[in-house]
Parts: structure tokens; C-alpha cells; sequence
């Protein structure tokens, strides 16, 4: 089977301030992959790479056997790639189902018929159907993450890219999370999800690679990275090696 996306030996930096390098890794259609590390490792600057809004500085991006390096974010979308953000970028003086339609069309390509349909489809899913007509800067935290959510899932992406979706969620909003998301891409996408909040992220991927020292340090299933000794004492501290 094809790899969805592979990052060959990715590097990248900002002028002289290099945010990782040798960043390798391949992701099959429909697979869940968890990526942790510590903060300013450069895990949303992977993301910004994978959606088009910056050029690697070296490597290559391959999705569905295409230079994903030279595609714009626009061409992304279009090519199947949505995403998250870690801060949530709602069009905030439009209403929630405006959002989506925005998503639908810019996003996917859709005319405005099918775009409307989509959008009540996927209001419906996440459960912000009750906030349709709200302005979207009027949402609280739940709801604008559902909003991140439906924006990136009305476009059908084969790849959906959630940047700590879960966080500042408690765990009972969690829980609520889970379930849009496994609604969500119950139809094979691939998804690659940067997360702080563990315990959220353990009951969805299938494997965790983890980016730190500027490259991905290890990957694997669940349990065995989590007792893998450098993970724990990049998360623990060094009395985690005892």
C-alpha cells in the first residue's frame, strides 16, 4: 500500500535558529499516530510544514506520491489535508454554521447548495447544531474546539492534523472530544494529533512517536514508548532512568 504522507529527512529552521532537522517518518492511509514532546520541539512547526503555511528548509514531503513541500495551504486543502489549531481561529464576527459553510467551500472546493447541506451534516455531528446562529466569538472553550473540529471535518480530509486539541478540556469534555472524533473520522482518515493531555490521546492513536533533540526520538505502539527510559526522563525527570 502507497504511505498517505512521508517526511524524508525534514529540517527546519528561522534564519540561523534551527527548529529540527532529520525529521523522518511514514503514515498509511486511515492510521492514527499521537506525536508528544516537549514544548517548542517543534511539533506545530511540523504541522505548519504538512499544511502548506511554511517550506521545509531541507528533505522532502511526499503525500499521496506528491511534493508536499512545494503546495500552497490552499492546495493542501483541496489535496485532502485539514487541520487544527492549538489556538482556535474562528471567523469570530460569523455564526457557527457560516464557519463551516466558509470551510466547505474555500476549504473543499464545494458549491454553496452542497455546502450547506455539508455544514448541517457536520454541525450535527459535533453537536453545535443549538449554536448554528451564534456568533462564533460568543462560544466557550468546548464549543470553539468542536468549531476547530468541524471546520477541519467538513472538508472530508484523507489527513486531519489536530494541533492539542484536548487542552484546557477537562476530563469530562475529553470524553465528549473522543466521541465527535471517532465520528468523525469513522471513515478512514488518517489523522496525526499533537497532544499534552495524554490520557486523551492514549484511547485514540494506535502509535506514538515522540519529537525531541530535533528529531523523532522513538515511535512505537503505546505501552512501549511510554516505558521507553528517554521518554520518561524527557517527561519525568531523571530518576525516571532508576
Amino acid at each position: 500500500m502507497q504511505p498517505l504522507l512521508e517526511l524524508r529527512e525534514v529540517s527546519k529552521s528561522f534564519g540561523g535558529i534551527e527548529v529540527f532537522r532529520d525529521v523522518s517518518f511514514v503514515l498509511a492511509p486511515g492510521a492514527r499516530l499521537g506525536v508528544l514532546g516537549p514544548n517548542g520541539a517543534g511539533k506545530s512547526t511540523m504541522f505548519n510544514l504538512i499544511s502548506g503555511l511554511h517550506r521545509p528548509s531541507g528533505g522532502q514531503m511526499i503525500y499521496q506520491g506528491r511534493d508536499l513541500g512545494q503546495m500552497r495551504p490552499w492546495t493542501a486543502c483541496r489535496a485532502g489535508i485539514g487541520r487544527t489549531f492549538q489556538i482556535p481561529q474562528p471567523f469570530t464576527h460569523m455564526t457557527v454554521a457560516d464557519n463551516i459553510v466558509v470551510a466547505c467551500t474555500s476549504g473543499a472546493g464545494l458549491g454553496l447548495h452542497e455546502a450547506r447541506a455539508r455544514a448541517q451534516e457536520i454541525l450535527e455531528l459535533t453537536g453545535l447544531g443549538a449554536h448554528a446562529q451564534k456568533l462564533a466569538g460568543s462560544l466557550a472553550l468546548l464549543d470553539l474546539k468542536r468549531l476547530e473540529l468541524a471546520k477541519a471535518a467538513a472538508m472530508r480530509p484523507k489527513l486531519l492534523l489536530l494541533d492539542e486539541i484536548a487542552g484546557g478540556l477537562t476530563e469530562a469534555e475529553c470524553g465528549t472530544l473522543l466521541e465527535i472524533l471517532a465520528a468523525v473520522t469513522g471513515r478512514g482518515t488518517a489523522v496525526i494529533w499533537i497532544e499534552h493531555v495524554v490520557h486523551a490521546l492514549t484511547q485514540f492513536v494506535d502509535e506514538i512517536a515522540v519529537l525531541a533533540d530535533k528529531r523523532i526520538i522513538t515511535r512505537g505502539k503505546i505501552d512501549a514508548v511510554l516505558a521507553d527510559p528517554e521518554v520518561r526522563a524527557l517527561y519525568f525527570g531523571a530518576e525516571a532512568e532508576a
